[in-house]
Formats: C-alpha cells, structure tokens, sequence
C-alpha cells in the first residue's frame, strides 16, 4: 500500500495553533538573506537586547508587526493559574502615554486589518496587522506600549471577566479544548481537580493592580522579546525606524529558561456535565526538540497524522480535527482524536484504535515522492522559502502573513537561524528514514497520555 498525503492538509496538521518556544538565544546581526521565493529575511539585537527579525514579502499589501516573549501558560504558578493570560490581556489592553485603554471590543475598530493575542504554553504573542502605509503608525504604538502599560481598576475588571470566560472555556465548557489542554495537565500528574480549578478562575482571586503592575514592567521589556515583522518592507527603513522607535527603551532583565515538570504516561475517564457523549485524546510524547532525532520524528509524525485523519474521517463536534500537532508551539505532544463510541467508558478503546491503525502505517510501503511531499509543504513553518501557492495567498491574505510572522518570532525565540537551518537539514535527511524505525515509539505505553471524557449521569 502507498500512502500520498495532501499538501493542504500537511499544512493544516503542522499549523494548529500559534508559534513558540523558550529561549534566550540572540539573533545573529548579519547581511539580508535573499530567499529562493523571492522574500528577504534579516535579523539584528539592538543594544538593548531586543532581537528583531523581518521578512521582506514583495507586492504583499499589508505588514504584521509581532511582539512575542518566551513565556507562557505552562509557567503560570502553581496556585496562580492563568496569571500569565492575565498579565498578556492588561499588557495588551492597557492605556499607554499615547492611548487609552482599549478591549477587545474595540480591536476591529482599530485594527481593521486584524489583530490577535496569543497565549500558548510557552509564548505570549501580540499582532497587529497594518497596509503598508499605515505600518509606521502602528510600529510606533506598539513601541509605546512596550515602554508600559498602566493599570487601572476598571481596566483590571475588563481583563480579569476577559481571561476568566477564556479559561472557563479551553478547561471545562468546549470540550473538544478541554481534551487537548486536559491532555498535558494529566500528563504532568494533574487531574480533573486541577482542571476544574484553572476553569473556574480561582488562581486570580486576590490580585490587585499595584502587584501586576510590577510584573508588567518585569516581564515585557526588550530583554525578553522578540520583534517580528512581515511584509512589503520595500518603502520603509526598516532598520532605522526600528531602533528610533524601540532603541531607547530600557532593556530589563531577562528571564531565565523556565523549568517544566516531565510527562509521564496515564490513562483516565472523567465524567463531565458538558460531555454529550464519550469523546477523547490520545497524546503521543514527542522527543525533545532540541534532540537531533525530532526531525525524524516530525516526519514520520506527519505520515501517521495524515493517515489516522484519513482512516477515521472527519470528527464529529466537539472535537475540530483527528491529529494536531504545533510543532513551533507546544511541542512536547501530540493528539490524535480517535473515534469512539458515544456509550464509551474506557480510554482503552482509543489506545486500541489509536495502536491498531499505527500498525496500518508500518505496513505501508511509502514512496519517495509522499516523504518529499511532506518535507515541501513544512519546509516553510520551519524558516525555509514560502511554497508556490502559499507565496501567492501571503500577498493578499492576512492569516497567511500572520503565519509567517509568528514563525518568525518562535524561531528567534528558540535559537533564531543556526538552529533551524540545521533542524530544516535533518528533516530534508528524514526522507531516508522510514517510519518502522519509529513504530515502537509510537505505540510505547510509557510514551503516551489517553483522556476520555463521558457525559456525567
């Protein structure tokens, strides 16, 4: 049997959700790198150690300017959950020297070309999309706010009913996000009483605005930032207008390379009220990216992903996809959502599924050309040139140019070009890697996480 899997939906399984990473690595100050789709890609560190990194998208009709940190919800304090989406929403939302106050309500007003805040476990993210002529303006407001932010009590309302309808929703009430957030909580040793408190907020009881303030100021500063920028750049000096408007901001201190407790396997039912019949996740532990064996493993990842989704068909609400994978965000897991019954009980069904249709990928005979395939519709998320049709919807589609600016700002964030030149080697080289030599990974019970959730009587 030969399996080809779709670019589209490469495309779809690698980018779930928003980039990130970790580290403190410094962008490498060097000459502009002309790529074979015909963008630019530069990166320098100002002195104040803020590293930017822009790409030159020619013809493009808009500019993302992102800010992105290496932090994120996995380091929100044991106790203090959510206090990291807290902090990103007043940092986002508060009033500056120039501006008041704003919410989200008033972002489509204001940002009419799209916006977004992003917190995933290991980044916080802010965009703002701009046309190309309004792109200094919005470069500078966006320098203002990392100059500081001031909170005030009715701002801290805002944010706090804000972050608390977000968490109420990823930890209990859609379940198909309860699932994958649940995944990584189990994995960690957590359970539903650690769910159930994220989702009801309890961990923002007590804050005051004196308190966040300072964690504001400590936290988003150059030091600890990546500035990224994409799009037609042709018009702009881009370099210069940079530093004047981001070179005088005091550096800060950065932040030290954060600690996570290591996974480890479970297996477990939760009943709950939001379940209206059994739905699940098999999480698949991942080695670290920093291993030279991951880009194998993405490969071999994206093959079986490609497979399960086609083998079981699409999901049924509320579940949104068969296989999620965000390589550049949460990496330590994967998920794979196999069917199960609605009168379901026992996650061992999944594992079941989810074991027998991996053996379905190891008897495969897989060409050359699915494996070239899979490499040319990822190359570009991990810094390689835009493929022909993606180098065409960047041009004029904001989700597109969103994308690419995200991955930008990751990648900077976890050892900027160096590393992911070499990664982007290793994976091209995976091609010759054919996925029996992984198989026992994949269905290795210490390597996996399984959450089934069942209505509850």
């Amino acid at each position: 049997m030969t399996f080809v899997p779709l670019t589209r939906r490469l495309i779809a399984l690698c980018w779930m959700a928003s980039f990130a990473l970790p580290s403190h690595a410094a962008a490498a100050d060097g000459a502009p790198v002309a790529l074979p789709d015909s963008t630019v890609l530069e990166s320098w560190t100002l002195p104040n150690g803020l590293r930017v990194v822009t790409r030159h998208v020619p013809y493009c009709g808009s500019v993302d300017v992102t800010l992105a940190y290496g932090f994120g919800n996995a380091d929100d304090p044991l106790g203090r959950e959510g206090l990291h989406a807290l902090l990103a929403e007043l940092e986002y939302m508060g009033a500056t020297a120039e501006a008041p106050e704003r919410s989200r309500g008033d972002m489509s007003s204001q940002r009419p070309a799209g916006w977004d805040l992003a917190l995933s476990p290991h980044l916080t993210r802010f965009s703002e999309l701009a046309g190309v002529q309004q792109f200094p303006g919005v470069l500078h407001q966006v320098a203002t706010r990392l100059r500081g932010v001031t909170v005030t009590a009715p701002g801290l309302r805002t944010c706090l009913g804000a972050v608390r309808a977000d968490l109420d929703s990823s930890y209990r009430a859609d379940v198909g996000t309860a699932l994958y957030y649940g995944a990584a909580i189990w994995a960690r040793g957590g359970d539903d009483a650690r769910c159930a408190r994220i989702a009801s907020g309890k961990g923002l009881q007590g804050l005051n605005a004196r308190d966040l303030q300072r964690q504001l100021r400590e936290a988003f500063v150059p030091a600890n930032a990546v500035l990224s920028i994409a799009g037609n750049l042709a018009s702009v000096p881009v370099r210069a207008l940079v530093l004047n408007e981001f070179g005088s901001i005091p550096a800060g201190s950065a932040f030290p390379a954060p600690v996570h407790a290591a996974l480890d396997s479970a297996s477990c039912a939760t009943a709950r009220r939001e379940a209206r019949g059994a739905a699940g996740v098999v999480g698949l532990f991942a080695p670290a990216l920093t291993d030279s064996t991951h880009p194998a493993f993405l490969m071999q990842l994206l093959l079986a992903g490609g497979h399960c989704a086609d083998r079981w068909g699409a999901a049924d609400p509320p579940l949104r996809s068969r296989f999620q994978y965000a390589v550049l965000d949460d990496p330590e897991i994967a998920r794979f959502y196999a069917p199960v019954q609605a009168d379901a009980k026992d996650p061992d069904v999944m594992t079941v599924e989810f074991t027998s249709t991996l053996g379905e990928v190891n008897a495969m005979i897989v060409e050359p050309k699915t494996y070239q395939q899979i490499w040319r519709s990822v190359d570009w998320l991990l810094g390689g040139p835009l493929p022909p049709e993606l180098g065409k919807r960047v041009l004029k589609d904001a989700g597109t140019l969103h994308a690419l600016a995200s991955g930008m700002a990751a990648r900077e964030l976890w050892g900027g070009e160096p590393f992911w030149s070499e990664y982007r080697r290793r994976f091209r080289d995976a091609i010759d890697h054919p996925f029996p030599k992984w198989y026992e990974w994949f269905v290795a019970p210490e390597h996996r996480v399984a959450l089934l959730m069942v209505p509850r009587p």
